[in-house]
């Protein structure tokens, strides 16, 4: 980026080539890097969703590894990899949501559509409410390796992460927003790698083995999980009358651990204190509340931030051996507060 000069492993070219359907200015791109793979979500506007594609490239070589189209009744929102050869896309069919889990170095045609996706995994019906957002993160990504020179204590390994799902739902009628974040084990996924075409129900693969968490999530700040960690941040206290941006505001900051390993070793020393095993999340309905359970455990620890980090605005983001706190409605440049831990 710095010279402007071509990759020493590229090609010699340096530029991929697509035919994108329907290509204008008011679309989107969500792009990712994993080992020699770059993939390109081609976002178009809500009108023609059926318009979106996925394009995996082969940065080394220079070719087309594969392209995923969207269908007239499937919307594709978002994607990651998985593994050196899976990659999970979130899809909305009908108001409701689903995972598609795809194989991009399966033999064939390097066109695809959305049907033949190695596993799908379907979102329950959310009563009078209907899916319209799922954003996924994983991090790090697959091909990351820890620093040698890194000072944390250990390293979590790949298959213990966690993918992070951002749900988003909408009522109509009520026009009230929900948003809740989902989380899903990697190996959940990777254990069924080897499967073709195969649908599961929300009863087969969601209840006991994921966690619904009701809890806000940064889309400009989107850090947010790392290895088998989620953080959140919460605001305390209320802001005041004065008008002014600078009195005390308390804030919370939680972080989810999902290592199974800890978690054992936890339960062996019988220290449940901070052991969650159910979670609920709810819904208004009209027949009253329609509660979603989920059974995945997780270690948490909740702590208040100190008065002197303190700010009206604040992010959170968390790395390996970090948290990262970010103040980025100030009238300056964002402000970053680093604690390492």
């Amino acid at each position: 980026m710095s010279t402007g000069q071509q990759h020493p492993h590229g090609p010699s070219s340096g530029f991929f080539e697509c035919d994108v359907r329907g290509l204008h200015r008011h679309w989107q791109f969500s792009i990712q890097v994993s080992e020699d793979n770059v993939g390109i979500l081609f976002q178009a506007p809500i009108n023609d969703f059926e318009l979106n594609e996925l394009y995996i490239w082969n940065w080394r070589v220079g070719t087309l590894t594969k392209c995923i189209k969207a269908t007239s009744s499937t919307y594709l929102q978002s994607f990651a990899f998985l593994t050196s050869s899976c990659v999970l896309l979130s899809a909305i069919r009908g108001g409701t949501g689903e995972l598609h889990l795809h194989d991009f170095t399966d033999p064939g045609d390097t066109v695809n559509c959305i049907s033949p996706a190695r596993c799908t995994f379907c979102y329950p019906s959310f009563s009078s409410y209907i899916c319209c957002a799922l954003t996924i993160r994983v991090d790090p990504s697959p091909s990351w390796v820890p620093d040698n020179l890194s000072k944390a204590p250990f390293h979590s390994t790949p298959d213990s992460r966690i993918v992070a799902i951002g749900v988003g739902l909408f009522n109509h009628t009520r026009n009230d927003m929900v948003s809740w974040i989902h989380i899903v084990p990697l190996s959940v996924f990777t254990s069924v790698s080897h499967l073709k075409q195969v649908t599961m129900e929300w009863g087969d693969w969601g209840r006991r083995n994921t966690c619904f968490l009701d809890t806000q999530f940064s889309q400009a700040w989107p850090c947010y999980v790392s290895g088998t960690r989620f953080i959140s941040i919460a605001r305390q206290g209320e802001d005041d009358d004065t008008g002014d941006d600078e009195h005390e505001v308390d804030w919370e900051v939680s972080v989810y651990d999902f290592n199974p390993l800890a978690l054992r070793r936890a339960i062996r020393d019988g220290l449940l204190e901070d052991i969650v095993s159910d979670t609920v999340v709810s819904i208004d309905s009209p027949i009253g509340l329609t509660a979603y359970l989920t059974a995945l455990r997780y270690k948490m620890k909740t702590i208040s931030l100190p008065s002197r980090l303190a700010r009206p605005d604040l992010e959170v983001m968390i790395s390996e051996d970090s948290l990262i706190l970010v103040d980025g409605h100030s009238e300056s440049d964002p402000t970053f507060t680093i604690l390492t831990f």
